[in-house]
């Protein structure tokens, strides 16, 4: 959680800086942290995928196990994925909340 924390506040810093930098409006930032965010996520999913068929072949299926969850999931805390994939993922939730967090200030401002 603290991740994503720290990863807002970086992100509002980058997002501001390019603000005055390029003088930017808050909308194109705002398109950009989207795109980044959902750019990571992908390539986060991308390689979790990647890394489960490289090191744990037998728990990429997608089907439920006995427990209801499905069998990827048990790989959690393992170390089949690398702990710098799960940084891209918690990236991409800064950079999503960083694109959607000055609007909704705006709302109820």
């Amino acid at each position: 959680m603290w991740q994503i924390i720290v990863g807002i506040f970086v992100f509002g810093a980058i997002a501001q800086n390019l603000m005055k930098e390029f003088d930017l409006s808050r909308l194109a930032i705002s398109f950009c942290f989207s795109g980044l965010g959902f750019a990571l996520y992908f390539t986060n999913v991308i390689l979790i995928n990647k890394y489960i068929k490289k090191n744990a072949p037998d728990f990429l299926d997608y089907n439920e196990s006995s427990s209801g969850n499905q069998k990827w999931e048990s790989t959690a805390g393992l170390g089949v994925v690398p702990k710098w994939v799960s940084l891209l993922g918690l990236m991409a939730i800064s950079a999503i909340i960083t694109a959607i967090l000055p609007w909704i200030f705006a709302i109820f401002k």
